[in-house]
C-alpha cells in the first residue's frame, strides 16, 4: 500500500520548484492533490508531469477573490482534504535607494495578508472550504518540549 493512498491534499505554490517536489511526492504515493501556480506554462508542465492524480489551478495566492475561487475548487474536486500545504512566496521589488516606510508597511501588510488567507482557518483558507478529514488532534508547540 503506498504512503498517501487514499489521501487528499493541497499544495499552494506547487507547479515547479520546492513546491513540485512535495507534489510529486504525494502523488507518486498515492495521493490526489489540487496543486496551483500562477504561471501558465509551468502549470503545463507541471500536469503533464504529474499526471491524472494532480489537478493543476491556476490561482492567485495575494488576490483574494482567487483565493475564495481555490477554496470552492478544492471542495468540488476533493471534497475533504488531509493535507495543506503553503508553498507560495512573492516580492516587489525596488531598488534599495528607492525603499521608503510606506512600501516596507504594503510588503509586510501584504505578507500578513497572504498567510492569513491560505494558512489560518479564515474564511479564505481552502481548509474552510474543504474540511480536513483527519480525525487526529492537531499538534502545538507546546507537545514538543525543547
Amino acid at each position: 500500500m503506498s504512503r498517501f493512498a487514499g489521501k487528499k491534499a493541497v499544495v499552494i505554490g506547487g507547479t515547479h520548484g520546492m513546491g513540485l517536489a512535495v507534489t510529486k511526492a504525494l502523488t507518486d504515493g498515492g495521493a490526489e492533490v489540487v496543486v496551483t501556480g500562477h504561471n501558465e506554462r509551468h502549470g503545463d508542465l507541471a500536469q503533464a508531469e504529474l499526471g491524472s492524480a494532480a489537478h493543476v489551478v491556476r490561482s492567485d495566492a495575494t488576490d483574494l477573490a482567487a483565493i475564495d475561487e481555490l477554496a470552492g475548487t478544492v471542495h468540488a474536486v476533493l471534497g475533504t482534504i488531509d493535507f495543506l500545504h503553503v508553498n507560495v512566496g512573492f516580492a516587489r521589488l525596488e531598488p534599495f535607494h528607492e525603499v521608503t516606510e510606506a512600501s516596507l508597511t504594503s510588503r509586510s501588510t501584504s505578507t500578513r495578508r497572504v498567510r492569513s488567507s491560505t494558512c489560518s482557518g479564515s474564511r479564505h483558507s481552502s481548509m474552510t472550504e474543504a474540511p480536513s478529514s483527519s480525525r487526529r488532534p492537531s499538534r502545538t508547540r507546546a507537545d514538543h518540549p525543547a
